[in-house]
């Protein structure tokens, strides 16, 4: 599901605070396909978002960038979705809640749940 489907009005505000949430507890996964670091580390996109990254971020819609996550003069990222199994399992199944594994900004692995499809 891409971030610019749900959350471009004002008043997804909260829905946007609540999926960060989520994210930075580790309970949804956040994918990038864009970005940038302050040391222009070199990724390999899609990258999986890190819980450290995702709880201090800010969100911001960018005119032309679409939905943006950053924190300011370090990285930011861009082309952003949310692993629709999660929002599944999180918002509407009957599982237990569960904490997803950590990746340190790597490409994501199509064995482990996969990337967003792109689109």
């Amino acid at each position: 599901m891409m971030w610019n489907t749900v959350l471009t009005s004002a008043a997804a505000f909260s829905l946007r605070k609540l999926l960060l949430d989520y994210a930075a507890k580790r309970r949804i996964r956040v994918y990038a396909n864009e970005g940038d670091t302050e040391n222009e580390a070199s990724l390999s996109f899609p990258i999986q978002l890190t819980a450290e990254f995702l709880a201090k971020a800010e969100f911001d819609f960018d005119e032309y960038e679409g939905p943006t996550l950053f924190i300011r003069e370090e990285q930011n990222y861009t082309e952003l979705a949310v692993h629709y199994g999660d929002l599944l399992r999180e918002f509407w199944g009957n599982a237990p809640p569960i904490t997803i594994p950590e990746n340190d900004c790597v490409p994501c692995s199509r064995r482990a749940g996969g990337a967003p499809p792109r689109g």
